[in-house]
């Protein structure tokens, strides 16, 4: 079990436990025994980055989503729309391979509930983590079209789960300040 001593443990790993087991048979998502020993662990730890955001995200409320620290920020809900754009529209073609170089969507600029996003963060979780399993280190090392110009899958991939990391940083810091502002209150 990990803790980290934030103040008033808002950031949601006060009590986080790292699984052990190589599946998930409540999300269908598996760590293969069979993949290569460096992608096993980026596979493992992207597993890692989804449940660390899942629990950044338990018991928000539509009055905290919509908060913001100051008027100049972007809000919980528009902080989680991107993160999820990331995780369900740009990561799975960079997995995959299946990148044009551009990503021209509409998923940012169209209202969704909070349980729509955290519904596509859940379906998305699962689409990353199987992508993940399936590729070989030939894989992870081929080029591919990205932000206009070739570059290996495994740069993209990097950067997109970092972003994921960022930005679920970002909503942390909202939350705690948030949580703070109405015990002043």
């Amino acid at each position: 079990m990990i803790t980290c001593g934030c103040v008033d443990e808002v950031c949601g790993l006060d009590g986080f436990e790292v699984s052990e087991k190589k599946s998930n048979e409540s999300d269908n998502t598996i760590l293969s025994d069979s993949m290569p020993e460096k992608l096993y662990y980026l596979n493992e730890f992207t597993e890692s980055v989804y449940i660390r955001i899942e629990k950044t995200l338990e018991n928000l409320t539509q009055e905290e989503i919509e908060w913001k620290p100051t008027p100049q920020t972007n809000n919980i809900k528009w902080i989680l729309t991107h993160l999820v754009r990331i995780s369900k529209l740009l990561l799975p073609p960079v997995i995959n391979g299946e990148t044009t170089g551009r990503w021209e969507d509409q998923y940012e600029s169209q209202e969704h509930s909070l349980d729509e996003l955290l519904r596509d963060l859940k379906e998305s979780k699962i689409t990353v983590l199987n992508g993940l399993n399936k590729l070989t280190s030939k894989d992870f090392e081929e080029e591919i079209p990205l932000w206009g110009g070739k570059h290996k899958r495994k740069r993209g991939v990097y950067v997109l789960l970092s972003e994921l990391i960022h930005h679920n940083g970002q909503i942390a810091y909202i939350h705690g300040a948030y949580t703070r502002s109405k015990k002043v209150d």
